[in-house]
């Protein structure tokens, strides 16, 4: 949806972006008007991250991230615009226009079809005799009735969304129906278990359905791929454990909705379920922002699955730090939960976050398992280590997670510890190390030649520096930055974001239309060159002195004028028509001809 920009800002002013920001990272003042914290963005030790509380927006000058309260929260919440937007209204308060896109209402119906097929499916689970098997098996699962009205858990009779009259085309598109034997379309969860599934803003997007019947296969079963469900871009749970993993900066990860819900509801608020896939891009990305350990729980049949390691290895090259955490006696997690009690579940998570992993086998103790670990498991299931040939083969599987650690101290003692249990001299490890990581490194880039095919960048780090300082200065009201950005051309600016920072900038001048960074970054929040240039002050520092600006500005313009007087060059040499050329000839005589006195005008000369 396209909002009026009176209204995004009128949102922004009633949000406080260092209050916004210091609700996911923790800031310092770092001067008058700015505020100091890690990047959220991106792992650092050093704080090189700032919000300007002054302007409204922030900037990492670490990764280069930069923009205001809608850019920050859709990075950090991986919004679309629209979303952030709707949001931070709801934050502050401000009631937003309906929507008039086609996409937002399709959206709007799908959403609320899927909440009262999630009503309707309670219902049946809570009141209805259809419902008794799903209460039994809830009982046998020890889920208290609090639980169930928390999940807003639901049984599937069959006939609750035909009786609701809804329309069967929103409902196949919402993916409530499947088919069935003679060709038709029924209740895709009937005679199941159903668990809504929701969005992080709590909004129900799909279904989980547990089967109950022996024969009914497969034993769980989520909602088809819709617009509006993507299970390999969902966390069950998020919406409940945000702000948790956030508090903690770790998340709980197990494999299925029953185990997320009992964690939960005893206690273990920070944990989330990835629906029974191995970890994604999408479901880190989501995690990224908000935790740097993941605790992995995984079942005892998930364990040796190729995929779910292929997950953590993302998780890793993510930047998280990751542990697996194994239970006493292969109980998955809800049962150890409800058998032993948070207690024993937390010293199991305090292991795995706070010691190093053991030396020895693993077993069924409750301890720390590293990544390593459990790679070496999986991989040593699928090798006969009693030979050399297995051993090499172990070796060789590990050599590719091996290269992707990235501190060096992690990485010789994994070597160390690999050598020490295949028997190995630890040399030769090492070695079959260096080999791989050659074989895998890149080719170096061919050089450039010199001469006619070698190019120059168009502009130095001169002029670009020049163009930061004037804008700076225009958005710092220094009057020689005004009216030097007055007196230029936008082509006078070296950067193709700074032609359309300063042509947009002039355009609001000349119009008489109010403008500010955190205004302009919703119009260039997708364009990371122009966020980049609008947001260099997010330090609090001073804006640049009135002699700076209106250095900036003449050493801008002197090299526009070089720039045309080589254009008019061009255009002579190519010219035929001899009145042609001497027009062009005059043009480069006076253009040539020009002094200091025809660049930008002091401030004082511009209001003599």
């Amino acid at each position: 949806m396209m909002y009026d920009q009176a209204l995004l800002d009128q949102i922004r002013a009633a949000t406080d972006l260092g209050e916004l920001v210091g609700g996911y990272v923790p800031l310092k003042a770092a001067g008058a008007n700015s505020l100091k914290g890690l990047c959220p963005f991106h792992q650092e030790k050093t704080p090189s991250f700032h919000v300007n509380t002054a302007q409204q927006f922030f900037k990492c000058f670490g990764c280069n991230a930069g923009g205001n309260a809608f850019t920050f929260l859709m990075r950090l919440e991986n919004l679309q615009f629209p979303e952030a937007v709707k949001r931070l209204a709801e934050r502050a308060k401000i009631a937003l226009p309906d929507s008039d896109r086609p996409e937002d209402r399709e959206r709007g119906r799908l959403l609320q079809v899927m909440e009262t097929a999630a009503e309707l499916y309670h219902r049946t689970l809570m009141s209805s005799p259809e419902g008794a098997r799903a209460r039994a098996h809830l009982a046998e699962r020890k889920m208290s009735r609090e639980a169930i009205e928390t999940f807003r858990l639901g049984f599937a009779g069959g006939r609750e969304l035909a009786a609701a009259k809804l329309h069967p085309a929103v409902l196949a598109k919402a993916g409530l129906l499947g088919p069935t034997r003679d060709g038709g379309q029924a209740d895709r969860m009937r005679g199941r278990l159903v668990v809504p599934i929701r969005d992080e803003s709590g909004h129900v997007i799909g279904f989980g359905g547990r089967a109950l019947d022996e024969g009914q296969q497969p034993k769980y079963l989520n909602t088809s791929e819709t617009p509006l469900f993507k299970k390999s871009g969902v966390l069950f749970g998020l919406d409940r454990a945000r702000d948790a993993i956030r508090k903690a900066g770790a998340a709980v990860l197990v494999e299925g909705y029953f185990d997320a819900i009992a964690l939960q509801v005893h206690g273990v608020t920070n944990a989330v379920a990835v629906l029974g896939t191995a970890l994604t891009e999408a479901q880190l990305k989501l995690l990224k922002r908000i935790a740097r350990l993941l605790l992995i729980v995984y079942d005892e049949d998930v364990g040796g699955n190729e995929a779910a390691v292929r997950g953590l290895d993302l998780a890793t090259e993510a930047g998280f730090e990751v542990q697996i955490v194994r239970l006493p006696g292969g109980h998955d997690p809800d049962e150890f939960i409800i058998a032993r009690g948070l207690g024993a579940f937390q010293q199991a998570l305090g292991a795995a976050a706070g010691a190093e992993a053991g030396e020895g086998p693993l077993d069924e103790a409750v301890a720390p398992v590293s990544l390593f670990d459990f790679r070496f498991e999986v991989a040593a299931r699928h090798a006969d280590l009693a030979t050399l040939t297995g051993r090499r083969q172990l070796v060789q599987s590990l050599l590719p997670y091996l290269a992707r650690v990235p501190d060096a101290i992690e990485r010789f003692a994994y070597v160390r510890r690999l050598a020490t249990r295949l028997d190995l001299r630890e040399q030769d490890v090492e070695e079959e190390l260096h080999r791989f990581r050659d074989r895998a490194a890149p080719a170096p880039a061919a050089r450039t030649p010199s001469g006619a095919g070698a190019s120059l960048p168009a502009a130095g780090p001169a002029p670009v520096a020049a163009e930061r300082i004037l804008l700076a200065g225009v958005f710092g009201h220094r009057g020689a930055a005004l009216d030097g950005l007055l007196a230029l051309p936008p082509e006078a600016f070296p950067s193709p974001a700074g032609v359309r920072v300063a042509g947009r900038v002039r355009a609001l001048i000349e119009s008489g239309e109010a403008f500010s960074i955190a205004s302009l970054l919703d119009e260039f929040r997708d364009e990371p060159a122009a966020v980049s240039l609008l947001t260099e002050g997010a330090d609090g520092q001073a804006a640049p002195s009135e002699e700076a600006c209106h250095e900036a500005a003449a050493q801008l313009a002197q090299r526009h004028r070089r720039a045309e007087l080589r254009d008019l060059s061009r255009r002579i040499g190519e010219a035929r028509d001899p009145a042609a050329v001497a027009g062009l000839m005059e043009s480069k005589r006076k253009l040539a001809g020009a002094d200091h006195g025809s660049l930008p005008p002091t401030t004082g000369e511009a209001r003599a």
